[in-house]
């Protein structure tokens, strides 16, 4: 025998060792119908014959085999012993289908790393409902169902309704007892018919003893002195001051000759004017510029107050007006 031939044979019983080791699985597929209804199941399985210490790598399916072909439940896996050196592994999956039709399912490869094994292929026919239409017409399932009263839901309705009635009534009386509340406290608002300088006198003492200007709150001190002036200006002649700016005050004064004494129009204007410099102009006075100004109404108010005898004499001239 020559090298030659002595070499061919070697190669071959490799190939051959080769090919035996490599081919040592097989994979077969099975299903237990062959026909289904639209919505039955069947198991569809892979039986793959193996070594035992060896791992074969599967196809993975997750909603559909193949389309038309769905899968309902991935089994378990199921290991049986052949022999100390062989294994029969079952992969199986519930499936259905809902669509009339023949369903082809291909052969699958599976491979262990160095080779691949090919499953077998299989059909599977699924059957549309038979309806027998001579026995029976088409008709509902079940007849129409009338839905029974629901208590709970009509009792939470009316206790719903009967509360937004009580929060009405609630808000609708207690806005009543308010309302009539302050029409008894304006109806009870104590008219004070004193003189007009002696209010504005005892207002202007009520500046005086906050010490306002002291505590560095001079703004709102020139606020109260050019209140108790506007108080007193409306009160003595009617005036509408409250509301008039500083200009319009002097201008009424001035025009109908409301004050006769130049000292009392005079510390008016200064006093004034001043208290608009210091709350729109931000002006910042001397401690003896918010002595004087406290002066200064007060002087007013002594200089233009009307006397006990004259407030008498207008009293009776209306009391006799009223008789009349």
């Amino acid at each position: 025998m020559t090298i030659k031939k002595i070499t061919y044979i070697l190669i071959l019983s490799i190939l051959c060792n080769f090919s035996l080791s490599a081919q040592n699985f097989s994979v077969q597929a099975e299903i237990d119908s062959v026909a289904l209804l639209i919505g039955e199941q069947a198991k569809l399985s892979f039986l793959i014959q193996q070594e035992a210490n060896s791992k074969i790598s599967q196809p993975i399916f997750s909603d559909t085999i193949v389309t038309g072909l769905e899968v309902v439940e991935r089994l378990k896996p199921d290991t049986l012993f052949v022999s100390p050196d062989e294994i029969r592994v079952i992969q199986s999956y519930v499936v259905t289908g809902f669509d009339s039709a023949l369903i082809y399912v291909p052969s699958y490869a599976f491979g262990t790393g160095m080779d691949s094994a090919y499953s077998n292929s299989l059909t599977l026919k699924i059957l549309p409902m038979p309806i027998d239409t001579t026995q029976q017409s088409i008709t509902d399932i079940k007849p129409i169902y009338k839905a029974p009263f629901d208590w709970n839901t009509f009792f939470l309705w009316v206790l719903i309704i009967v509360l937004i009635i009580a929060a009405g009534l609630a808000i609708y009386f207690i806005y009543k007892r308010f309302k009539k509340k302050d029409e008894t406290e304006e109806s009870q608002v104590v008219v004070d018919n004193r003189p007009p300088h002696v209010i504005a006198l005892e207002k202007l003492e009520e500046v005086r003893s906050e010490n306002l200007w002291q505590q560095g709150r001079v703004k709102e001190y020139y606020t109260g002195l050019t209140d108790v002036i506007r108080l007193y200006l409306f009160k003595r002649y009617h005036m509408s001051a409250q509301e008039s700016t500083t200009a319009e005050i002097l201008s009424e004064v001035n025009s109908k000759k409301i004050i006769t004494d130049s000292k009392a129009n005079q510390d008016l204007k200064n006093v004034l004017h001043l208290a608009d410099l210091v709350k729109f102009a931000k002006w910042s006075p001397l401690p003896d510029d918010n002595g004087k100004a406290y002066d200064s109404v007060y002087e007013f108010i002594q200089l233009t107050k009307q006397e006990e005898s004259a407030m008498s004499e207008v009293k009776e001239s209306d009391v006799d007006l009223k008789n009349e």
